[in-house]
């Protein structure tokens, strides 16, 4: 049942395209560069060949109507309009609210600034497609001793406004809080010990809360769950399918595989969306192979035992995005770059230019900066690309 799942969603049409520019606009919690840096990780593993920049924009403290780096004009004209966006997404809300129990007063100050940011960003000349999201939630349930009594309440509300916002402007809305409030729902089930870590200050979420973010919004755009589908016949030596990927020399117990995309890498941090299931079903790999002889096989991939099962076990077919294949290996140094790319932006733009743009001696370390992080986006393309390796099956005595 997963793999038809899986086999429709794959088929959906990608809402980016090659050359487009993503801007993630936020406060802090966009600054963190967890959530950012996880969607920029699967589009680029999932689709190696499409050229996208990526720039993450997040301002502690920032609301609708600016904060301590400026006003949404300013923020415009320095952060986000030199990047040329053709996407952006907004989450902004949790300052908003003002850390108190819903005001109207506050919340009719977020609507108008809310609907004033959105038209500066209509009128940017590249004309971009926005995204509001909703705001993720203020967890006063997992954390009874917070001083703001009421505010998971207010942030709701105000989250709420966002998605009705995009309806009423016909814009997208993505829901960024409601998966997360299910994530928290089977972590206190199954770890209730781990509950209260999954937004460990009921403010800024933890990494495996980012990574439930970054599905939600990875689902919007229609990114595939499917990162490659093979199924291998063992007795009439047939590849009986294969969908991004191109399989040779299969013999019944070896063959060469080169796979479109790589697998999405687990972070440590992020392994509790892993183990119970929140992320597993995003990120597939799927290999099966029918009619095997009764046994137990070993797979190994350019020479490494990876996994084993059953003859049965193979034909119902195993998810390799979870193993510590090379594939994996080669996903994890992706996303090490675009992590380092994205601290590497936010020292030019908030360390360098806000700070000391006033003095001429800074002109050349920002151009030194964005040579820098174009160096790292020429590593992260050559480290992206497809890899063809030699996998072997080994009947285990």
């Amino acid at each position: 049942m997963l793999l038809s799942i899986v086999l429709a969603a794959s088929l959906a049409q990608l809402r980016l395209a090659d050359g487009d520019r993503v801007v993630f606009y936020g406060d802090s919690i966009t600054e963190q560069l967890l959530y950012t840096t996880y969607v920029e990780t699967l589009v680029t593993t999932r689709y190696p060949k499409l050229n996208i920049q990526w720039t993450a924009c997040g301002v502690g403290g920032d609301c609708t109507w600016g904060g301590w780096m400026g006003d949404p004009e300013t923020r415009m004209k320095r952060d986000v309009a030199p990047q040329r966006p053709t996407h952006i997404t907004v989450m902004l809300g949790m300052n908003d609210g003002g850390y108190v129990a819903f005001d109207p007063k506050i919340f009719a100050t977020y609507q108008e600034w809310y609907g004033k940011l959105v038209d500066r960003m209509l009128l940017l000349p590249t004309k971009p497609k926005l995204y509001l999201i909703k705001e993720t939630p203020f967890d006063e349930e997992n954390h009874p001793e917070t001083a703001f009594k009421g505010y998971s309440g207010t942030v709701d509300r105000f989250g709420n406004y966002a998605l009705e916002l995009a309806r009423k402007r016909s814009l997208e809305g993505i829901d960024g809080a409601n998966p997360i409030r299910e994530f928290l729902k089977i972590v206190r089930k199954m770890k209730p010990e781990k509950a209260s870590q999954i937004i460990p200050d009921a403010i800024h979420p933890s990494p495996a809360a980012h990574l439930i973010l970054a599905r939600a919004i990875a689902e919007s755009w229609s990114v595939t769950p499917l990162v490659s589908r093979t199924v291998l016949d063992a007795a009439s030596l047939s590849v009986i399918s294969h969908e991004r990927s191109s399989i040779e020399g299969w013999n019944g117990m070896e063959w060469n595989q080169l796979d479109d995309a790589l697998p999405f890498p687990i972070v440590s941090e992020c392994e509790l969306a892993h183990s119970l299931g929140q992320f597993a079903e995003f990120n597939q790999q799927i290999l099966a192979i029918k009619n095997l002889q009764p046994g137990i096989y070993e797979l190994h991939i350019d020479g490494k035992a990876v996994d084993k099962g059953t003859e049965s076990e193979w034909s119902l077919g195993k998810n390799l995005s979870n193993l510590e294949t090379p594939m994996h290996q080669q996903s994890r140094e992706v996303f090490k770059l675009i992590a380092e790319k994205a601290k590497a932006f936010h020292t030019r733009q908030y360390d360098i230019l806000y700070n000391f743009d006033k003095y001429p001696a800074a002109k050349p370390v920002i151009a030194e900066m964005d040579r820098l992080i174009d160096d790292i986006v020429k590593r992260i393309r050559v480290q992206v690309r497809a890899v063809e390796h030699h996998f072997k099956l080994a009947k285990v005595q």
